[in-house]
């Protein structure tokens, strides 16, 4: 399904093509993030959500398409070369280094020249981590670990955050906390895109939804018009 893209936004995917060797899993694939939003990539399993976000990452090269990001073209560009133009990737099972320090994994996200106020504020979003600063990060509970994960992220000063299933394997009240800060993300000015198995939770915070099946888009737009049915189509690949 073709989507319009704005002049204004931020990430653009546009006739995105992708695979394994040769086995396709993305066909024809546009999404647009738009400056300081939170946008949904839902489907079922094998719909193509993380082989998406691998490609807008870097990580996996598309047979076609063009990537976008703040009207650059960054489609031939490598992980890092994305990474310093404002992309970061928060995986599945959380993007830290488990036998380094709290304050390790932070400290080597923080360039030389960036003030201490920046790791302050950071901190003050997820106070935990502030307690936790000499503590094996492999040691945290899941929830303060995508916590981490979070805080590098936002240490790197991006454009665009790609997040895959943050709240895999956590209790209810650590995802509500990881979702509060989500919105936070995006009331400073982050966009995000992401991958997330609570649906409805999910569409709560993102104001537009992109639904993923058989490596197609078969929705795209505003979250709120994205009805029950909808998600039982769609979503749960009966359509």
């Amino acid at each position: 399904m073709p989507t319009d893209q704005p002049e204004d936004a931020l990430l653009t995917v546009s006739g995105l093509t992708a695979g394994y060797g040769t086995s396709p899993v993305l066909h024809a694939v546009d999404i647009t993030v738009p400056p300081a939003t939170l946008v949904a990539l839902l489907g079922p399993n094998g719909a193509g959500k993380t082989t998406l976000l691998r490609v807008i990452s870097g990580l996996l090269r598309p047979s076609a398409g063009l990537l976008r990001l703040a009207g650059q073209d960054v489609t031939r560009l490598r992980p890092h070369r994305r990474a310093q133009k404002g992309l970061c990737l928060i995986p599945e099972g959380r993007g830290i280094f488990p036998s380094l320090t709290v304050g390790e994994n932070l400290e080597l996200q923080v360039p030389p020249w960036m003030a201490d106020a920046e790791l302050g504020r950071v901190l003050e979003m997820f106070p935990v981590l502030g307690s936790r600063m000499k503590q094996v990060a492999g040691t945290l509970s899941g929830g303060e670990q995508q916590m981490l994960a979070l805080a590098r992220a936002v240490l790197a000063r991006p454009k665009v955050i790609l997040v895959d299933e943050i709240s895999m394997g956590l209790a209810p009240r650590l995802i509500d906390r990881l979702f509060e800060a989500l919105t936070e993300l995006a009331a400073a000015g982050i966009s995000m895109l992401i991958v997330e198995q609570y649906v409805q939770r999910v569409l709560e915070i993102c104001p537009l939804a992109y639904v993923l099946n058989k490596g197609a888009v078969a929705y795209s737009g505003s979250s709120d018009s994205l009805g029950r049915d909808d998600i039982a189509a769609q979503y749960l690949g009966t359509a």
